[in-house]
């Protein structure tokens, strides 16, 4: 186990953890840091607490570099108040014209006189009145990006139901491929109510598309649920439900109670044929409310 620092980047985005710096600096609580992720980019945080983690699950942590400096500090607190009245004033004049419109994030470019707001939406937007009057109000050129729910939530980040953070904020690196139901049957996880399977997006989980490849190996020698099968006892019965990970299947034996049989000890079922990426993989599926 290693000791890790959870790290608030910002007023309105989760925490995460990091991997603490080798040369042993001392943290403590609301201490401020810079953080360093795998593309050289440097953030300012402050020290939420420590946590235990197993060493294998550093590889995905962005890591802690030094201390902040006091001038680094203030200008961190500074950018929040202006962040945050920012990403206030969007919301307030985007409610008053009624757009359908979540904004993310808020970036400001002095150099070049630029505010870029990033924003999701479950359909196009007609901001042009919006922008005309962000622009009268900022004194600035402004730019409304929309993008992907799920490149949201990779910018709030946070945790899924696994207990780890999210896929499209760790694993995924910006790259955010479809994930549909044809996904979740290949795991056998169809019968799953819509909830259970979505992320904090709102659209279906990418770990669905992450541990795809996975499931589909372990279907090889794996009988289906409902396949007629014997085992080497001369017992028949049906397959009610089966656990690809384990390797074993639920069979209900001459009508009786089921019982978990592992699938070598299993005999006469079909092998499933080779599951393949349909066109219908290529659509990202909005979970319904």
């Amino acid at each position: 186990m290693a000791l890790t620092a959870i790290i608030k980047f910002s007023a309105d985005q989760f925490p995460a953890a990091c991997r603490l710096p080798v040369d042993g600096i001392e943290l403590g609580e609301r201490d401020f840091c810079v953080v360093v992720d795998p593309r050289g980019r440097g953030r300012i945080g402050y020290v939420l607490g420590f946590e235990s983690r197993c060493r294998p699950q550093l590889e995905h942590l962005d890591r802690i570099v030094r201390r902040a400096s006091d001038e680094e500090i203030g200008q961190w607190h500074d950018e929040q108040e202006r962040r945050l009245d920012a990403l206030a004033v969007a919301r307030a004049r985007s409610a008053e014209r009624g757009l359908q419109m979540k904004f993310i994030s808020v970036n400001f470019d002095d150099a070049q006189n630029v505010v870029l707001f990033n924003f999701t939406a479950d359909r196009r937007v007609d901001f042009r009145e919006l922008v005309r009057d962000l622009a009268s109000h900022f004194r600035a050129r402004i730019e409304l990006w929309q993008i992907g729910s799920r490149q949201g939530a990779a910018d709030k980040d946070g945790y899924g139901i696994c207990g780890n953070r999210i896929c499209c904020a760790t694993r995924m690196q910006k790259q955010y491929p479809a994930v549909s139901m044809r996904h979740a049957r290949d795991q056998d996880l169809a019968n799953q109510t819509p909830q259970k399977l979505a992320g904090m997006c709102g659209r279906l989980r990418c770990c669905l598309r992450y541990e795809h490849d996975c499931y589909l190996k372990e279907q090889a020698g794996a009988p289906m649920v409902g396949a007629q099968v014997h085992d080497g006892e001369g017992r028949e019965g049906v397959v009610v439900d089966r656990h690809l990970l384990q390797r074993r299947a639920l069979v209900k034996f001459n009508g009786g109670r089921g019982e978990w049989v592992g699938f070598e000890q299993l005999r006469g079922f079909d092998q499933p044929a080779p599951a393949t990426e349909a066109v219908e993989d290529e659509v990202d599926e909005m979970v319904p409310e």
